[in-house]
């Protein structure tokens, strides 16, 4: 069994997280508890397989909601007390092992080592920690994550009207990720980008299909001033953090700075992404890269 609880981040990073841990389990045929994603199950369709359980806190159920309270605490209170009973039974570390990774460690779920790991089917694995990644399992299993994870039913036919009013005498449809405020402080603020150079990747994109009527599709967490975008076919939407995810995901092509929430749209639409390391530098249709984890 492999259980995951150490919540990384915002919607994006934790989808990524769990997504490989899923895929892993898939892989191995361990079945999966997750306790990162209860407050945005919300926005989600229901979370559902043979492998899976999603916990909840905030479920209307109330006995899952004690469940969660009671089994997450004994997990966290049992990996302080770990090392005490390793020590005293050695044979504990059998049975269950504790895999709480710091920001600069990773872990490769499929590399030799943890393959023959996760051979021993009885034993329960509990992680904790951003960079775990099963890069070849997630690739396999990428039709099933991807159809594992779609919006709400409640979001499914505004995303739809809208990815094709966006789409109305169009041929090229572009998403541009503006990522603003959250990003002034992230690494002092190296991908933070003013909208006129948002607007000037934009218009670079246009000189690379000269003969396409091209329409960006514009997101930002925050409402932004538009003015630098003129002379271009763009939409500009602020908020609507699941409906624009999904919007992106329907795009032919995504420009972003690097950012899990444009990749995870990227990965799950089978869309190429350029990922903006210098907002300045001129690039081409061939530095759009595929996501597959």
């Amino acid at each position: 069994m492999l259980i995951l609880i150490g919540k990384e981040g915002r919607l994006c990073n934790r989808l990524f997280l769990f997504a490989h841990l899923f895929s892993a389990s898939v892989q191995t045929s361990h079945y999966l508890l997750d306790f990162t994603l209860d407050e945005y199950l919300p926005l989600l369709s229901p979370l559902t397989h043979r492998n899976l359980h999603v916990f909840a806190k905030g479920r209307s159920n109330p006995f899952e909601a004690l469940v969660y309270i009671l089994f997450h605490s004994a997990i966290l209170y049992s990996a302080r007390i770990l090392p005490w009973l390793s020590e005293r039974f050695p044979f504990v570390h059998k049975f269950v092992e504790y895999i709480f990774l710091s920001p600069d460690q990773a872990i490769n779920l499929d590399s030799p080592n943890w393959k023959k790991k996760l051979k021993k089917s009885w034993k329960i694995y509990i992680f904790s920690g951003w960079q775990i990644r099963a890069p070849h399992s997630i690739l396999e299993h990428k039709s099933h994550v991807s159809a594992l994870f779609q919006p709400n039913i409640a979001y499914q036919q505004k995303i739809s009207s809208f990815s094709s009013l966006l789409r109305q005498d169009t041929d090229v449809l572009v998403g541009l990720v503006m990522r603003r405020e959250d990003y002034k402080q992230w690494k002092n603020g190296i991908y933070y980008y003013s909208v006129d150079e948002c607007a000037s990747l934009a218009r670079h994109f246009t000189s690379l299909v000269p003969h396409c009527r091209v329409r960006f599709f514009v997101c930002s967490i925050d409402d932004e001033e538009c003015g630098p975008f003129e002379g271009l076919s763009f939409v500009f939407r602020s908020g609507h953090p699941i409906e624009n995810l999904y919007t992106l995901a329907s795009c032919d092509f995504l420009l972003s700075p690097p950012s899990t929430y444009a990749m995870w749209a990227a990965f799950v639409g089978n869309i190429p992404i350029y990922l903006v390391a210098e907002p300045n530098k001129a690039y081409s249709l061939a530095d759009f890269i595929a996501v597959n984890g």
